[in-house]
């Protein structure tokens, strides 16, 4: 059996610097109560790695459709009720079913904290959305990197 300080460096291994920054601005923000800060940072952290999901598959594809696209626009990709046309068909199987509802979750308290809405962001939502953040990127099926990018310099 692996050592768990093993376990976490293999787990860990799967972000960027770029990722490993942004939910630690978003621990950063969640211990110093600045709870929609500590939200939007998470989940700033899944939008990057869909993004990059998506345009390493099929970069023609982004470039004309989701270049520009919101979080939001994003999520909908991976709706069977948007983005019906067959061009989609294959981007849409990138996303592990099992996270569809967690990245619309994600979305939700991100607008709710990002924009004026009267949704209260506590801690307990605050760490509750840092710790999805991280499921959904700890995740191998949802790691489009190649080990070389992996390590920070």
């Amino acid at each position: 059996m692996a050592c768990i300080p093993s376990i976490i460096e293999a787990t860990l291994s799967r972000f960027t610097c770029l990722e490993c920054q942004r939910l630690d601005e978003a621990i950063e923000c969640l211990r110093n109560y600045c709870f929609h800060a500590s939200v939007v940072m998470a989940v700033s952290a899944v939008e990057a790695r869909i993004t990059e999901i998506v345009r390493r598959h099929d970069q023609s594809l982004y470039n004309s459709q989701f270049a520009k696209a919101t979080l939001g626009q994003l999520v909908q990709l991976f709706d069977e009720n948007h983005y019906t046309e067959a061009k989609f068909s294959d981007l849409k199987a990138l996303m592990p079913g099992k996270h569809e509802p967690l990245v619309t979750l994600l979305n939700q308290y991100r607008v709710f904290s990002a924009h004026p809405k009267p949704e209260k962001i506590t801690k307990q939502i605050s760490e509750a959305i840092i710790r999805l953040s991280f499921t959904f990127m700890i995740d191998p099926a949802t790691c489009p990197y190649e080990e070389d990018e992996l390590k920070c310099t």
